[in-house]
């Protein structure tokens, strides 16, 4: 059931990059508009870009030139860590990006 849900959100993502007219990378992955919103599940969450090392609490705005294949960590403490590519999440809106992140056990 896991890899089923990963690969019904892998579909939803592409459907949903292919829709916006963006450019792709030499990874493959499209180059996102210029302002993204991430947000989590719960909110309040902890990001971090490892490329520059940014920190946001989430949710949140991002002005910066991001691309599907940048990574995120986001943490809140009692939930599971997700770490993985922008490019990965399930889209919740228009530019805007969901973490859903699961409960400890």
């Amino acid at each position: 059931m896991r890899s089923f849900s990963r690969f019904a959100a892998g579909a939803l993502i592409a459907l949903a990059l292919g829709a916006v007219s963006c450019h792709s990378n030499a990874h493959g992955y499209q180059d996102l508009p210029h302002v993204i919103r991430i947000e989590s599940r719960p909110a309040g969450a902890e990001m971090t870009v490892q490329k520059n090392k940014m920190f946001f609490t989430l949710p949140s705005d991002v002005e910066m030139g991001l691309s599907g294949s940048d990574v995120i960590t986001v943490r809140k403490n009692g939930y599971h860590t997700y770490r993985g590519p922008i490019g990965e999440l399930p889209k919740s809106g228009q530019n805007t990006f969901l973490v859903v992140l699961r409960p400890v056990e």
